[in-house]
């Protein structure tokens, strides 16, 4: 199975949110509707719950076993839009798409527990966090 975003969807007179791909057989299965921009996904190790960051302050969590959205935590990120998991699957963390912080959750609670403020390279560039990665040990966050 893969899941993918449908971030314009609702602009162009469908339904936004994340479509289910059935990759054997090569078409989508489903949508898990969603309201508001659906911007980056990820999946937890064990493929049941997926982290899907939305423009609505919002991070939405996601029954994948189910194909249904489980909960809906707020964060303090005006505009949720990149995710990334540590290698263990215990924190997702969200990056905020208008300044420089990072919302820690806690995948067993499903609560942000944390957030912290990054700063650019250069003082010149952009606020904004075009990426986000974890390093293989989970000790570092790069963004």
């Amino acid at each position: 199975w893969a899941y993918v975003t449908k971030t314009g969807a609702q602009q162009l007179g469908g339904t936004g949110g994340v479509a289910v791909i059935d990759l054997k057989a090569k078409k989508q299965s489903n949508v898990i509707p969603l309201p508001g921009r659906p911007l980056g996904i990820v999946l937890t190790p064990d493929g049941r719950k997926a982290y899907v960051a939305n423009q609505t302050r919002r991070l939405f969590v996601l029954d994948l076993v189910k194909e249904t959205l489980k909960d809906s935590i707020l964060t303090t990120n005006a505009f949720p839009a990149l995710v990334a998991l540590s290698p263990d699957g215990q924190t997702v963390y969200l990056s905020n798409g208008i300044s420089d912080t990072i919302n820690v959750v806690d995948t067993t609670t499903d609560q942000v527990v944390k957030a912290f403020a990054t700063k650019p390279a250069e003082p010149h560039l952009s606020a904004s966090i075009a990426d986000l990665a974890v390093s293989q040990d989970g000790k570092r966050v790069y963004a």
